[in-house]
């Protein structure tokens, strides 16, 4: 069983059009380390982010960079997947950042601790993490629209005491100290304006945070009202490496629709629900996806590309390449729940070998 369900995971990661790695170092109740690696990527069939677990093995010895990154290469050539990997997301941990700049681009992870009698602040934060750990969606192309809102979220209301105001200030500072380069991050951009829900940066239009004195300062030291016109550059350059292409980039904005609020949604208190529409002078393809309208926040942005394919071919190959990347590293960090159960006090004469062999099938089969 084991080996035919590695044989399907091994031919669906080779059709795979990008693929991203998460990765977790842990240590079970029996004292051993563990290492799991995770991947993503867009099923093209079914429009949809898909995931594996390629491994979880004793991973002895000191956790040094040059181990880890070993391990990593020896993982890729394993499965066949090195000319695949777009981006390796881990924890924030010193060790892990000098692995991501060793083996590739490394997103940010944020944990947030909550307090009961502060819900209304900490509501947003919560809802953030159940955006940014799903594993069936894009989530990186989100990164950037989910911290605006939070920046937002943090706003002076006129109930807040001396203590609110104070916590607020706190996470605001937390965000601006965590998050310093996100408005310039290339990949980050790129996923951003590969999104069709969020190609217009249409919560950076600076016009709409006028009144809004708080997240305007927080914005503007952040540098991230000039994010839209990165992300088109670098995405001109994407567009030219795949086919060539010379034409200059430039600017629009596109109406986005209201939509009714069925329940507390993350993006439901963005300040920039309103969108002023533009024209530009850029013809190809760039230009027509410029144009286009922005697609509803809760649409699947894969299921717009899958139809919209023949009418862009070159963006919608790098669109499939690369919002298979995660925003965080929680698909790895959910293996500790799991393996706890296997390698319980009573199960000490598990072997690690046996352990990844009912990992893999647990959650591939």
């Amino acid at each position: 069983m084991y080996v035919e369900i590695r044989r399907n995971v091994y031919n669906e990661l080779h059709l795979a059009p990008g693929i991203c790695l998460t990765i977790n170092i842990w240590t079970s109740q029996a004292n051993q380390a563990y290492m799991s690696v995770t991947a993503h990527f867009v099923d093209l069939k079914n429009n949809k982010i898909k995931n594996f677990v390629l491994e979880t093995k004793k991973f002895s010895g000191n956790h040094t960079v040059e181990r880890i990154v070993e391990r990593l290469n020896t993982i890729c050539i394993d499965w066949s997947i090195s000319d695949k990997i777009v981006c390796l997301v881990t924890d924030t941990c010193n060790t892990m950042r000098k692995v991501g700049k060793d083996f590739g681009k490394v997103s940010k992870v944020v944990e947030w601790d909550g307090l009961e009698q502060l819900m209304n602040i900490l509501e947003p934060f919560e809802a953030a993490t159940r955006k940014l750990a799903s594993d069936s969606s894009p989530t990186i192309s989100i990164v950037s629209p989910v911290t605006t809102t939070l920046i937002t979220s943090l706003e002076y209301r006129d109930a807040d005491s001396s203590f609110q105001k104070k916590v607020k200030d706190n996470l605001r500072f937390s965000i601006q100290e965590r998050f310093e380069e996100l408005y310039q991050d290339k990949l980050i951009l790129l996923c951003t304006v590969l999104d069709p829900r969020w190609k217009d940066f249409s919560f950076l239009n600076r016009s709409l945070y006028q009144s809004h004195n708080e997240t305007l300062i927080v914005l503007n030291q952040l540098q991230a009202f000039d994010a839209r016109n990165l992300a088109y550059l670098f995405l001109q350059k994407q567009f030219n490496t795949l086919f060539g292409n010379t034409s200059t980039a430039s600017q629009s904005n596109v109406q986005q629709p209201e939509q009714k609020k069925k329940e507390f949604d993350l993006f439901d208190i963005m300040i920039t629900n309103n969108i002023v529409t533009s024209t530009n002078s850029r013809d190809g393809e760039l230009l027509m996806y410029e144009n286009e309208r922005e697609i509803y926040r809760n649409e699947n942005p894969l299921e717009w590309w899958n139809a919209n394919k023949t009418k862009f071919p070159t963006l919608s190959k790098l669109a499939f390449k690369y919002l298979c990347i995660t925003g965080t590293s929680a698909p790895s960090e959910r293996m500790f729940s799991t393996t706890g159960h296997l390698t319980s006090d009573r199960r000490l004469r598990l072997t690690p070998e046996n352990a990844d062999i009912l990992l893999f099938l647990n959650k591939n089969s």
